[in-house]
């Protein structure tokens, strides 16, 4: 009786130690299978070539903008990649354009014309700037060499634009008469798309360059103030698509976040 106990002990403790030692290793199992989760960040910024008509600075056309051609932009993105060549991402970006001495010139003529006045003055003390909140799929395909890959974008969201101010004054007689197309503003949606070429450092940080086509159709309504009646030219809304070509430099830093597993214990 007292060995058949022994032995029933014994193998009572072997299979403790036993179902211990494989619980362990399918603890280990589960830690070293966690996901690591990649992402990327990263700033850009450089020329921007704007199109359409908010560059234009016929007086006579009522679809002139008088803003210059050549502007700057930057920003910061984000993604999270699903993949090593696909991915979820975001950018908050600013694109900024002076308004144009030659169209500030032909404003000051047309009115000066249509008020029949002695002279006039136009300045714009802001600038254009559109303001863009963008999301969507991200693409990257490493080169054979993996130090150089191509990325591309196609993203779109919210827009925010804002328009200068233009003071105008107008002299007759020696008289002054001042009046404004004041800053305005309105909300629309846009779309910017593009590609580039990355050369990664290591693993981690990286420098690219960027090329991205962008295009929203904003409607802005304008606020004037104190426009004389005789002024000629005074517009209460602008709704024109606009467009623009970026092209870009920037950097990037990558790095992986390992998931989070729930582990039980025993």
């Amino acid at each position: 009786m007292r060995k058949a106990l022994l032995y029933i002990v014994l193998y009572f403790v072997s299979y403790l130690s036993f179902a211990q030692d494989t619980i362990a290793v399918a603890l280990v199992a589960k830690q070293d299978s966690a996901k690591t989760h990649t992402y990327s960040i990263g700033g850009t910024t450089g020329y921007t070539l704007l199109m359409g008509h908010l560059q234009g600075i016929s007086y006579g056309t009522p679809k002139s903008g008088y803003s210059s051609f050549e502007g700057y932009n930057f920003g910061v993105e984000g993604t999270y990649w699903l993949s090593n060549r696909f991915g979820l991402g975001g950018m908050l970006t600013n694109s900024s354009f002076y308004a144009a001495q030659t169209g500030l010139a032909n404003l000051a003529i047309g009115y000066q014309q249509s008020m029949v006045a002695d002279s006039a003055k136009v300045q714009a003390l802001t600038k254009y700037n559109f303001y863009n909140l963008f999301v969507g799929p991200y693409f990257s395909f490493p080169l054979k060499n993996k130090k150089f890959s191509v990325d591309l974008r196609a993203v779109g969201g919210l827009t925010f634009v804002s328009t200068p101010d233009f003071d105008i004054v107008v002299v007759n007689l020696g008289v002054p008469y001042p009046f404004a197309q004041t800053r305005s503003t309105a909300f629309s949606y846009g779309f910017q798309a593009g590609g580039g070429m990355r050369y990664n450092f290591d693993k981690h940080v990286g420098i690219k360059i960027n090329v991205d086509f962008y295009y929203t159709d904003p409607n802005i309504k304008i606020v004037n103030s104190n426009f004389p009646a005789n002024a000629g030219r005074e517009i209460s809304d602008y709704h024109q698509p606009v467009m623009m070509l970026h092209f870009n430099f920037g950097i990037s830093y990558k790095f992986g976040i390992k998931g989070v597993q729930n582990i039980a214990k025993y």
